[in-house]
């Protein structure tokens, strides 16, 4: 499974979206679901899955699934 497949179970997982819902167009700014707590959930969800440890700054960051795609791919192909 890619890390953006893997990435769009944590999202509908985390932020419980429907199969239908386009998983590009979600980011925090507009998407109602994803205030502070979602956040934190995303982030201990994609920690937990990828074995890795954002940082403050990446946490702060993570403002877009596609966004979210582009860190954990960056990270885990290091």
């Amino acid at each position: 499974m890619s890390v953006e497949e893997r990435l769009k179970l944590v999202f509908q997982e985390t932020l419980e979206l429907d199969d239908d819902v386009e998983i590009h167009t979600i980011d925090r700014e507009s998407f109602e679901m994803w205030d502070s707590l979602a956040q934190m959930l995303l982030v201990v969800a994609i920690e937990q899955e990828f074995a890795i440890e954002l940082t403050t700054d990446e946490v702060i960051d993570l403002e877009s699934f596609d966004g979210a795609v582009t860190l954990v791919s960056a990270r885990t192909a290091a």
